[in-house]
Order: structure tokens, then C-alpha cells, then sequence
């Protein structure tokens, strides 16, 4: 029954591998790569399609090239004709090409499918479509897996300008209002605006990442959720790492390097302590800038995305142990130390006054500590 199903709904099936854990998979010409929530697996590979799938056949994602289409009119056209699909949606601009996102309704046989499908015509790839779907009945219950499947595909190597393309959808409903922040950071003072779309749409992203974790909760889902955060946060956090620009090197030197990661830790220790109050009970790191409040880890995760902007090597610590979380950054000088991957990282405190380098003696144990790593086609910027 199951291998008809398959059939009946387009998919030629090569079981490569069953579910995996949240990690990045590399996806070759298809993109660079896709991030998706803990337990979809690549179940089937074609020369011009890849398809995933969540346990229990209850979901799916299949990316799909279509070489030789021309315009991106054409492409939405070429896939919902060949599954007869209905549905309606948006066309807008995407990194360096034209997108469209909208829902689908298609059926096959006896069964009955609803989901999303986004298409992207570019110079940088063959025209491209992501098509998510389930069970028409069920597509409440497996939504934010598969809008979250979706929003984690990236068609860039270097993703930091570019947030998922559900998120990039959604921004272009909710932007247009501005926020005033003031910095003062290492004696230096100015003034910057946020977007108010970034900021709504950072915390559409942040609560339905929370809802996906709280049904995983493992260590590889809790480091995909920073992951995904990460990502999202970085376009909107433009304005204030262009003001830091002004304030530091761009390229500092090693020395540099410390006083830029003393500033920036002094600066968001003076931020007043905040949960959000909300299902996820996380700020992010967006909203730490607005309201000038956040928690540890949302503190921690916007040290971080402010360090790589400057090309300085830092990571997130995590403590289940210690309910706790803090930055850690790769610069000379004294200071406690986390190794990870034959480098000593200096611990940054981010909830008290503490300098650089110190830790609560409670709290000292590296093994009451979990890494969270950015790939490096998060860190690597260009302005």
C-alpha cells in the first residue's frame, strides 16, 4: 500500500537513509543546502529531484530543478500543471532572483494533498521549486513542520544576507514602520532604525522553531534551533553591525579583536534581564535590540551574530546542567577557557557585570557545557 501511495503521488522512492537528526544536508546543484527539523529523512534522489520525508509518511518536502524553463511565471505554471494543482500566492524578490510562495491543493488518485510550494528563478541555479505538503486533513498538524522544512533551504553558499523563504515571504506583509534604537557602545554614541518587520517576523520564526522544539528537545534539535534564529536574525541586525562598522575595523587585528569583544559584552551586560512571556519564552535576538532586553541565550546568540560580523570566532555555550547560557569568543588575553575543536575560547558572561573571561566557580565544568556551532557559510561575510 505504502509503495502505491508513493506512486500515486509522483514520488520514485530509493530509500537512502531513514529520519535524521537536525543537521545541515548539502544539496549540490540543487542549492546549498537545507536545515530541517529533527526526523525528516532524503527517501528519494532523481537527476532533478530530491524528496523528504517526516516518520510515518505524514509529510513531505520535494525540491525540484526545471532546466530550460525561462521566467519565473513559466516555472509556477510548469509545476502545479503537472500535479493539476490549485492555489494562489505572492511573487517577490529574493537574494539575486525572483520568488513565488503560495499554497497548493492537488489530489492523485484517492488521496487528497495541501501544502505550500515556493518557486525561485535566478541566474545562480536552474529554476527551482519546493513543493511541502501532507494530507489535506492534516496539514494543521504537520504546518510548522513543513513551512520550517522549507524556510531552512538556502540556494546560497554564503546565506548571512539571507533569511529562509518562507520568513522572506512573510517580511513583505509586515515591513515598512521603523524603530528607533540608541547605542552607546565603547563611548560612542548613535542612533540606528530597525525595520518593524524584522522584528514581527523574527518572532513568527522564533515561536514556530519553539513549537517544533518542544516536540524534539534533543540536543541536535536545541542546536538547530540557534541555527535557524541565526540565520533569520542576521539580515535584520544589518543597521547596527553597518553602525559598528563606523565605531571598530571592519577587519581588526588580532589585538583588535579583544577590545572589540570587551565593548560589545559591556554594552549588552547593561541590557535588562527578560524571558518573553511567550511559548517559546525566548527573545530574539531582534528584539533584544528594540527593547534593550533578553535572557541569557538570546543576549548570548546576539553577542555572537555581532562577533562574526567582524570575522572574530565565537560560539554559543548552553548548559542544561547549569540552566544557563553564555557566549564564548576566540581572542588573546587572560580569561577561562572552553576548548572546542583545538581552540580555547574565552567565556563571555552575558547576565552580569563580569569582565571578559570570568565564570561563577559553580558553573566552571566544561563538561556541564554544550557547544552550539554556526557553520561557517553563517560566518563568512561580505559588506
Amino acid at each position: 500500500m505504502k509503495l502505491q501511495r508513493y506512486h500515486l503521488i509522483l514520488l520514485i522512492v530509493f530509500f537512502l537513509l531513514s529520519a535524521v537528526s537536525a543537521e545541515q544536508i548539502a544539496l549540490g546543484p540543487f542549492g546549498s543546502f537545507i536545515d530541517p527539523p529533527e526526523g525528516w529523512g532524503l527517501i528519494g534522489q532523481e537527476a532533478e529531484k530530491l524528496t523528504f520525508s517526516f516518520p510515518g509518511d505524514s509529510a513531505y518536502l520535494q525540491i525540484k530543478r526545471f532546466p530550460g524553463i525561462s521566467g519565473l511565471e513559466a516555472l509556477i505554471a510548469e509545476a502545479e500543471g503537472r500535479i493539476a494543482a490549485t492555489g494562489e500566492g505572492t511573487r517577490f524578490t529574493y537574494g539575486s532572483g525572483e520568488a513565488y510562495f503560495g499554497t497548493v491543493d492537488f489530489s492523485s488518485g484517492d488521496y487528497d494533498f495541501s501544502g505550500y510550494l515556493f518557486a525561485y528563478f535566478t541566474s545562480d541555479l536552474d529554476p527551482l521549486v519546493l513543493l511541502g505538503f501532507s494530507d489535506r486533513e492534516q496539514l494543521g498538524v504537520y504546518n510548522d513542520l513543513i513551512l520550517s522544512a522549507m524556510d531552512s533551504y538556502s540556494p546560497l553558499q554564503l546565506t548571512d544576507r539571507l533569511p529562509g523563504p518562507v520568513a522572506a515571504f512573510d517580511r513583505i506583509f509586515s515591513g515598512g514602520r521603523s524603530t528607533a534604537v540608541d547605542l552607546k557602545i565603547g563611548g560612542h554614541q548613535s542612533r540606528i532604525r530597525v525595520d518593524q518587520g524584522e522584528v514581527e517576523t523574527a518572532s513568527y520564526v522564533t515561536e514556530r522553531e519553539a513549537r517544533i522544539l518542544g516536540a524534539a528537545g534533543s540536543v541536535a534539535a536545541w542546536q538547530r534551533f540557534f541555527r535557524i534564529l541565526y540565520r533569520d536574525s542576521v539580515a535584520g541586525l544589518e543597521p547596527l553591525t553597518r553602525a559598528l562598522h563606523k565605531l571598530y575595523s571592519r577587519n581588526p587585528s588580532a589585538a583588535e579583536t579583544r577590545g572589540i569583544a570587551e565593548d560589545l559584552l559591556a554594552w549588552l551586560q547593561d541590557f535588562t534581564y527578560r524571558r518573553s512571556g511567550t511559548f517559546s519564552d525566548f527573545v530574539d535576538p531582534i528584539r533584544v535590540l528594540v527593547t534593550s532586553s533578553g535572557d541569557c541565550d538570546s543576549l548570548g546568540l546576539l553577542y555572537v551574530i555581532l562577533l562574526h560580523s567582524f570575522d572574530i570566532d565565537a560560539i554559543l555555550l548552553v548548559s542544561e546542567k547549569y540552566g544557563h547560557a553564555m557566549g564564548a569568543v576566540d581572542v588573546p588575553g587572560d580569561g577561562a577557557r572552553y576548548a572546542h575543536a583545538g581552540k580555547g575560547y574565552v567565556v563571555a558572561e552575558l547576565t552580569d557585570q563580569v569582565d571578559l573571561g570570568l565564570i561563577a566557580a559553580d558553573m566552571a565544568d566544561p563538561a556541564g557545557w554544550t557547544p552550539v556551532i554556526f557553520p561557517e557559510n553563517l560566518t563568512n561575510r561580505t559588506e
